[in-house]
């Protein structure tokens, strides 16, 4: 009787250890995830804030004007067939998003671009990126044409990821 009570409390025990194990791992693992996303954010802010103060810094622009006159630069280099199916998408609905309110001179400029590389007269609704995202993005129905400083801050996001995890496994 007292072999086989032993036995119950040996299962017992390792039943709870093991419990107490898992919720352990899932707490830790939350953590990890936690502090990821803590990173992620600090990180996406501080490569924007660094962005900014260079381009600041070694043009004299403002970021988000140098951003612009990248997406107006990028906008003409389209290729024959990008151009294409742009034009084909554009109807009545093309929608610039920014990132940051363009102003008057910006929005002319654009409208003229646009309007110097596609056939007909084009009008272009004016909005705000989603999530406040640095950059800027035109949309028709059917095309996408997007450039901004998040696609830099995924890559380190995605980097910064994999030395965690590998950081995280050496440590296990």
């Amino acid at each position: 009787e007292a072999a086989n009570e032993r036995a119950n409390l040996a299962q017992q025990a390792r039943a709870e250890f093991e419990t107490l194990a898992q919720q352990w791992r899932y707490d830790l693992e939350r953590e990890k995830s936690e502090c990821q996303n803590r990173l992620r954010n600090e990180l996406a802010r501080l490569v924007t804030a660094t962005a900014r103060k260079a381009v600041q810094d070694l043009t004299g622009l403002e970021l988000e004007r140098a951003l612009f006159d990248n997406f107006l630069h990028r906008l003409n280099a389209l290729s024959a067939r990008e151009k294409h199916a742009l034009s084909a998408s554009a109807g009545e609905n093309i929608v610039l998003a920014s990132s940051s309110a363009l102003d008057e001179a910006s929005r002319v400029r654009f409208a003229a671009a646009l309007n110097g590389m596609l056939p007909g007269q084009i009008a272009v609704r004016f909005e705000a990126l989603p999530d406040s995202r640095l950059g800027l993005m035109l949309t028709t129905s059917a095309y996408t044409l997007e450039w901004g400083i998040e696609r830099y801050v995924e890559d380190l996001q995605a980097e910064l990821d994999t030395l965690l995890n590998r950081t995280a496994s050496h440590a296990e």
